[in-house]
């Protein structure tokens, strides 16, 4: 025999004895061991013990070593069965419990309550006795085939490394092949080393969302399963995956969310409120100032106003600030708003603001719900028309008047009825011939309205 061990064990043994029969250990013509029966047998392709160690007897008697018995048991370099002991063999990692059985399952689908713990860690084991290790195909008690790219996707369980094996709970970056590129994609594992999937979990505070198929983390956007462009669930997550929260966010929309801007590449602010919904198709106050969103839940900034029942700053094809004043003048709608010029303010403005349109810039007047007034503002003393104040154009004269379409007309244009202006807005009430920078006389009443039009001062007022 090889070990001394064995010698050693063998010598000091006075009382041999197998697992169905009595017997005794004795060295052989060879000076090797043998275990014999009382009646001179040698025993063969049997376990014998000796001190609470099993040995195993090959065909010819011999003590079988480093070697794997009855596809269940396996044998140490001295020949003791092990237990309670890893074993590599043949490249795959085997583990046989006290009773020195190998771990094995009998199960033809994974579970939580066929997987072994071993040292407060838990394992999964096929029917064969290896450790299975990397994703796990639970229907199968398998690991994933090296060669399907994708079976991650369907795999309920990862168990690390060939030399690690143990099953993942908690958070683990794993690299993965994902419509053909390679992805490093974060998983949370559960305490039963199930994958997190279809789920919004709250992890130490945080709330993370995982995909509805393949259960890897999302970052950046989330919108819910089956849902349309109109959906009302959508969740932007940080690089690190926490969801945002109350709190704005600088983005580029999702691919199937907003292609047209996905494909040019535009950003907008977006809003989450405290649950992590995107607002949406609102004026929403934020630390004190009012903010629009669009339907999709984008920022709105410059004239926006509602068509339809959605808040937009569009006018067909055109952004409502790239109008002219003829045209804001011209538009029909019920209510139209100011926010701000720039994508990066967005804020509701209200009282005297200019904006630059089309044409020039103007100056404009918002009451204290930041609605565009219309006609006559007394606090301003002046005339709006969505907002837009009229005023003569400095260009054409010192003074000008409107008729009934907020049109104006200068010098002899000008008509009786029509109110009187000048190059800021104010309405020139109760005038007796006043001149004009072209050497025009008007008079007016209380409100404004011409009375009087000539080359020539009006005798008797």
């Amino acid at each position: 025999m090889k070990s001394k061990f064995i010698f050693a064990t063998l010598i000091a043994t006075v009382a041999m004895t197998s697992v169905a029969f009595a017997g005794h250990w004795k060295l052989n013509d060879n000076n090797e061991w043998r275990y014999y029966t009382n009646s001179g047998d040698v025993v063969t392709n049997e376990w014998a013990e000796s001190q609470g160690a099993f040995y195993y007897l090959d065909s010819n008697g011999s003590i079988v070593t480093d070697s794997m018995v009855d596809d269940e048991y396996y044998v140490d370099s001295n020949g003791v069965r092990v237990k309670d002991q890893w074993i590599k063999h043949e490249n795959n990692w085997y583990y046989f419990g006290t009773n020195g059985k190998m771990y094995k399952t009998d199960k033809s689908e994974l579970n939580v309550s066929n997987l072994k713990e071993i040292n407060g860690k838990k394992y999964a084991f096929d029917a064969d006795g290896k450790m299975l290790y990397g994703w796990i195909d639970a229907s199968s008690v398998a690991m994933v085939d090296e060669d399907d790219e994708e079976g991650w996707k369907n795999a309920v369980y990862y168990a690390g490394s060939a030399e690690d094996g143990a099953i993942t709970t908690g958070w683990r970056q794993i690299t993965v092949e994902d419509d053909d590129e390679t992805k490093n994609y974060w998983f949370f594992f559960q305490n039963n080393g199930k994958k997190s999937t279809n789920e919004k979990k709250t992890i130490n505070g945080v709330t993370y969302k995982f995909n509805t198929e393949d259960g890897h983390m999302i970052s950046e956007w989330d919108i819910a399963s089956g849902s349309s462009a109109t959906s009302s669930n959508l969740n932007f997550m940080k690089g690190t995956g926490a969801m945002v929260k109350k709190g704005w966010i600088w983005a580029v929309p999702d691919e199937d969310y907003i292609p047209e801007d996905y494909n040019d590449d535009e950003y907008s602010w977006w809003y989450a409120e405290n649950s992590g919904k995107i607002v949406k198709n609102t004026v929403k106050k934020v630390n004190g100032k009012y903010y629009a969103f669009d339907d999709m839940g984008r920022m709105l900034y410059g004239l926006v106003t509602i068509d339809g029942g959605d808040y937009t700053m569009k006018n067909g094809d055109k952004d409502i600030t790239d109008l002219t004043s003829e045209q804001i003048k011209a538009l029909d709608v019920d209510k139209l708003y100011f926010f701000s010029g720039s994508e990066d303010d967005g804020s509701r403005k209200t009282g005297n603001v200019k904006i630059t349109l089309d044409d020039d810039t103007f100056d404009f007047y918002f009451n204290k719900n930041g609605e565009a007034e219309n006609g006559y503002v007394s606090k301003i003393k002046k005339y709006c028309v969505n907002g837009l104040i009229i005023k003569a154009d400095k260009g054409e004269s010192n003074m000008g008047a409107f008729d009934a379409d907020y049109k104006l007309h200068y010098n002899g244009d000008i008509k009786e009825g029509m109110i009187l202006v000048n190059t800021t807005g104010s309405v020139l009430k109760n005038k007796k011939n006043i001149k004009s920078n072209d050497d025009y006389y008007f008079c007016t009443d209380a409100d404004g309205v011409v009375t009087y039009v000539g080359t020539e001062k009006k005798k008797n007022v």
